[in-house]
Parts: structure tokens; C-alpha cells; sequence
């Protein structure tokens, strides 16, 4: 890993931290027979949702997502890459769906994201891949589960929805936390056990998940737990839970353990994690 990768990962621990800390003194994809999307695979829309913040004081998108957009514009000039900003705070995004902060339930925020993603893209007929880190992944999952019901959009167009590192298992990482989307993420929550499995979007999504088995705050089980077409456990390089979205690395020396069918098929050879989460997004396919 880069140096400052290494300075990244203990930004985000002492974030993880501070916030266990402090509420600690509080009182309180489709599976084979799902449909494949009937629209155009011509690399769409990309969207980007980072996850939870413990502090308020939101992330800076060029910070937390400036590597995978670099990277993603080197592989394809075309694609539009946009930064979503989803609590108070964020800055240098391209786009902002909310005013919340810790206390902001995981499913409010997943409708705020439905609703624009609907007004910006969907509603113009334009298709656009859902892209959520950590937190991030079940904001994304939650907005497209959303669509067509009440109070949500009528539809949405996601022919692509990738989550990275995401606990759809759960986490004791935030056991002490008594903010709401800590409470949320937690294993056996309500919220988890209510939200939709594999959702899906107008004409049908191809769902990739990613994990690694180096990551300190998600467990692979975790990060595979939920129904997609794809499911990928980074084994090389074993990516901590924040780097995995900072290497941008064209070699393909990585080994990673698709899981299917609850069987790991161990493939060498593998893209590194930009580069696999980039053809998930552009082609529905981690491989290319």
C-alpha cells in the first residue's frame, strides 16, 4: 500500500474510535434466474456514496473518492463519475441529496438518494451504477428497494449496484454506539432484517458485492451477506476496510474467492479493487 493509504486507514480507525468513544458515555445481485437489465451496457453514469460518518462534520468527496476517479476517468474518458454528498458537512461533492448527520437513519438517506437519482437520471431515461462503500453500500441498497413503494420514486434505472465493504451482515465494530445507523448496522437489526435482499431497479440490476478478508471492521461474511450475481472476496492484496478504495492499480496479480452457490471458486490473476469495481459498474461484470 502507498504511504499515504496508510494515513488515510488511520484517519478513518480514529474516526471509528472517536465515535464508539463518545456514544459509549451516552445514555442511549440477482441470483442466476433474476433478470439481466434490458437497457443499453454502454458505460453509464457512476455514482459514488461514501459511508458513515461517527463526526458530523462530513468527508470531502475529492479526499475520500479522488483516487477512483482518477482512475475511472484514466479507463474511460466518456464516463460521468459523480461524488454524492449525503450528510451535513460534505464538501467538494458533486452532487448533495441530504442535510443529515449521525442520528440520520441509514433508510432516510437511501430515500433522499432514491428521490434525486429518480429527478436527475432516471426520470430523463438516463441509467446510472450505484457505487456505495461501507454505510454507503446499504444507503444504496435501501434506494433502489425504495423505488415503487409508497412515499418513494415511481422507478428507478440502475442497471449496475456495487457495494464495497459493506456489513450486510452486520457489525460489532460500532457495538457501543447508540447513534441510530450504528444501531442499524449492528448484527440481527431490524433494519437489516426488513431490508430487501436483492432489489431491484427498471428492467432488472446486476449486483456485485466486494470484500476483503484483511478488513478490520467488516467481516467477509458480512460483505458477502446478501443475494447478488457477484460476490468478491479480496484474499491479495488483503485491503483494509478504507484502502480498498484507493488502489487503482492496472496489474492483475490480485487473487480474490468468488463465491457462488456457497462455493469459493478461487481465481489468480485478479484486477485490483478499482479496476474490478470499475467493470462491475461499466459491464456488470467484476472480470471485464
Amino acid at each position: 500500500m502507498r504511504a499515504r493509504d496508510g494515513v488515510r486507514r488511520t484517519v478513518i480507525l480514529g474516526l471509528v474510535a472517536l465515535v464508539v468513544t463518545a456514544c459509549s458515555g451516552s445514555t442511549s445481485a440477482p441470483a442466476s434466474g433474476s433478470p439481466s437489465p434490458t437497457h443499453a451496457t454502454a458505460s453509464p453514469v457512476i455514482l459514488l456514496v461514501h459511508g458513515f460518518d461517527p463526526t458530523g462534520e462530513g468527508y470531502s468527496c475529492t479526499d475520500y473518492w479522488g483516487d477512483a476517479v482518477a482512475a475511472f476517468q484514466r479507463w474511460d474518458p466518456s464516463v460521468q463519475v459523480v461524488t454524492v454528498g449525503s450528510v451535513r458537512g460534505d464538501h467538494d461533492c458533486d452532487m448533495t441529496i441530504g442535510s443529515g448527520g449521525p442520528g440520520t437513519p441509514i433508510e432516510v438517506i437511501g430515500k433522499e438518494l432514491a428521490t434525486d437519482v429518480y429527478q436527475r437520471f432516471s426520470s430523463k431515461g438516463i441509467p446510472v451504477a450505484l457505487v456505495g462503500h461501507s454505510m454507503g453500500g446499504l444507503v444504496v441498497r435501501s434506494a433502489v428497494a425504495q423505488a415503487g413503494s409508497k412515499g418513494g420514486p415511481p422507478f428507478l434505472l440502475v442497471p449496475y449496484a456495487v457495494t464495497i465493504s459493506s456489513p450486510h451482515g452486520g457489525t460489532d465494530a460500532l457495538l457501543r454506539c447508540g447513534l441510530v445507523e450504528c444501531h442499524e448496522m449492528g448484527f440481527g437489526s431490524a433494519f437489516l432484517r426488513g431490508l430487501e435482499p436483492d432489489p431491484q431497479g427498471r428492467g432488472g440490476t446486476v449486483w456485485t458485492l466486494f470484500g476483503s478478508a484483511g478488513d478490520e471492521l467488516v467481516t467477509p461474511a458480512s460483505a458477502m451477506g446478501t443475494e447478488a450475481a457477484h460476490k468478491i472476496l479480496y484474499e491479495r492484496p488483503a485491503y483494509h476496510h478504507q484502502p480498498i478504495v484507493y488502489d487503482g492499480s492496472d496489474a492483475t496479480d490480485a487473487r480474490w474467492r468468488e463465491i457462488k452457490a456457497g462455493a469459493a471458486v478461487l481465481r489468480n490473476g485478479a484486477p485490483h479493487s478499482l479496476r474490478a469495481i470499475f467493470l462491475a459498474a461499466t459491464t456488470g461484470s467484476p472480470a471485464g
